[in-house]
């Protein structure tokens, strides 16, 4: 997983965007089939600051290519002060299937790195099927977090093999696919804005209500679902939702962190995936705009070629 090559931009990809300069955290991945993890250069990124080199080595030790599918990565601190979220890149480790996630850390990124770490590992050791394998999964995984952390984390991981592709996830890292030149999300919101999620949240003995305009769970957090946040479970629970889809005639799929749809909407994505050459510049410039439209949270951004 560790090996890499670095690839600058050409003249002609820089000319195609504005030059607002992006936060010194700023890496981009594109990862052939077949081929090294290319890390790319030249990307308009301020040299102001820590650059954040601990961090890509962390992410390029939990990336790897996929056999079958090109891949694209973008991430930026973007205007936090810390990165909290953390990506998962395994092509190898069950034979077949490959597992690409998304971890949108909060109150610090214990959480989200124990999952990138651990959760093939324990998905692995679990039995039963599929579903009751990653209940368990999110389970341990959650009470491991919480033996040393206050850090939570959300959790949208795609299983793709031959056929399909699954999805468990538990937050509000959104993810869509691409189809018949349309953009279309597939996972639900596990937020307090979500009336069934807030009907379930008072049964565990919560209450949700508007802090500064911002409905929150017991008035601290967003999220209705989470793996880590000891003192918040319940009312959240860790429990995934599921979704599987047959892979034929989807063309893209995308994982996100919420601050890619804080700053990007639907129709614009729609709009970068119809004019851009290539799955790199699809990932690179919906980073760039959420940084653009003023999203003030961490950003991160995964697009699969799936067809």
């Amino acid at each position: 997983m560790e090996q890499y090559m670095s690839m600058s931009l050409s003249k002609s990809f820089e000319d195609q965007h504005n030059q607002l300069e992006l936060p010194p955290l700023t890496f981009c991945y594109l990862l052939k089939p077949g081929e090294d993890v290319i890390k790319v250069d030249g990307l308009e990124i301020s040299q102001m600051g820590d650059p954040g080199l601990k961090f890509q080595e962390y992410i390029l030790q939990h990336i790897e290519p996929s056999k079958s599918y090109e891949i694209a990565i973008c991430q930026s601190i973007g205007r936090r002060g810390k990165m909290e979220d953390t990506v998962l890149v395994d092509c190898s480790s069950i034979e077949g299937t490959d597992i690409i996630g998304v971890f949108d850390g909060h109150n610090g990124k214990d959480a989200a790195y124990l999952c990138t770490e651990n959760y093939i590992k324990t998905f692995k050791e679990n039995e039963g099927t599929f579903k009751e394998k990653l209940i368990q999964t999110h389970k341990q995984l959650h009470e491991k977090s919480c033996e040393t952390s206050k850090s939570g984390t959300t959790s949208t991981v795609a299983f793709i093999d031959k056929d399909t592709i699954r999805i468990a996830y538990c937050g509000d890292s959104p993810a869509y696919i691409y189809k018949n030149n349309k953009i279309k999300k597939i996972t639900k919101e596990h937020k307090a804005t979500n009336s069934a999620e807030v009907e379930r949240i008072e049964m565990n003995g919560g209450v949700v209500f508007g802090m500064f305009g911002v409905k929150r769970v017991n008035g601290q957090i967003m999220v209705t679902r989470s793996i880590g946040d000891p003192s918040l479970h319940p009312p959240l629970t860790t429990e995934p939702d599921f979704i599987q889809l047959e892979k034929k005639g989807i063309e893209l799929l995308f994982l996100m962190s919420d601050g890619i749809t804080d700053g990007v909407t639907e129709k614009e994505l729609e709009e970068i995936i119809n004019k851009s050459g290539g799955l790199f510049n699809i990932a690179f410039d919906t980073l760039k705009l959420a940084y653009v439209n003023e999203s003030s949270d961490n950003l991160t951004f995964i697009v699969i070629k799936i067809n």
